[in-house]
């Protein structure tokens, strides 16, 4: 049951981080004028502006399902807790937060949690 559900979650969160809306970039064209424009996690236009952390989260997800797949729970479950590390650390170190970046990190984080803690459901 929980690698079923781990498994759900780590896909369904490299799912979201397809879409062009998981990554918020802040320009500033003109004083006082803010541009947002977004994209994937799997972009490297975010890399090229100095933010690597959503790279790193993809990539954490990446390798956290290949874990899981070849068995290696105990291991998944903290490289997912470092890719759910990743976004909030991108949101406050380049104010960059975006909804979609929210329930990336929360799916990322039901997995740590599942795996972690895994008889959390016995007395």
């Amino acid at each position: 049951m929980k690698k079923t559900l781990s498994f759900v979650c780590i896909l369904l969160s490299i799912f979201l981080m397809m879409f062009p809306y998981g990554v918020g970039m802040t320009f500033a064209p003109a004083p006082g004028e803010r541009l947002v424009q977004t994209c994937s996690y799997f972009s490297l236009m975010p890399v090229g502006y100095g933010n690597i952390l959503p790279l790193l989260a993809a990539l954490c997800s990446a390798s956290a399902l290949i874990l899981l797949l070849v068995g290696r729970g105990r291991a998944m479950a903290w490289v997912a807790a470092a890719g759910a590390l990743c976004s909030p650390l991108s949101w406050m170190i380049f104010g960059s937060f975006q909804p979609l970046g929210l329930a990336v990190m929360l799916l990322q984080t039901a997995v740590a949690i599942i795996q972690i803690f895994p008889n959390w459901h016995r007395n």
